[in-house]
């Protein structure tokens, strides 16, 4: 999930370095936070500017995780642009994951997470 905390330009890079060096018929797995997961912490307030000015979430404990904000679609785009063909998945909390994690006791029927499935043709 390294890639939701970049910026765009970074994104850019590592998706096409990415490309660049899998072998032909080799693939990227993309596991980002999903936007929508993102927009209900940021609606709940808990989307914080840190004083650096870099967004963060809350993470395990008292840590806090840099986020950038994009859209699925903005994702998609960059993966797009690198050369890759994608399959995606939305991934939700089952009831048991909610219950082991703290933080996610709020979290009901909003995805957590999104997956990309990535192919070099």
């Amino acid at each position: 999930m390294v890639l939701n905390e970049i910026g765009n330009r970074g994104l850019k890079n590592a998706v096409q370095e990415a490309h660049r060096v899998l072998k032909r018929k080799g693939r990227l797995i993309v596991a980002i936070t999903h936007p929508g997961f993102v927009s209900d912490l940021k609606k709940r307030g808990e989307i914080l500017r840190e004083k650096s000015g870099v967004l963060t979430m809350p993470g395990a404990g008292h840590l806090r995780l840099p986020i950038a904000i994009r859209s699925v679609d903005q994702y998609r785009k960059v993966i797009l642009e690198a050369g890759f063909g994608f399959q995606e998945k939305e991934l939700y909390a089952t009831e048991q994951v909610r219950n082991e994690k703290p933080g996610l006791k709020k979290v009901k029927d909003v995805p957590i997470a999104f997956i990309f499935n990535c192919m070099r043709g």
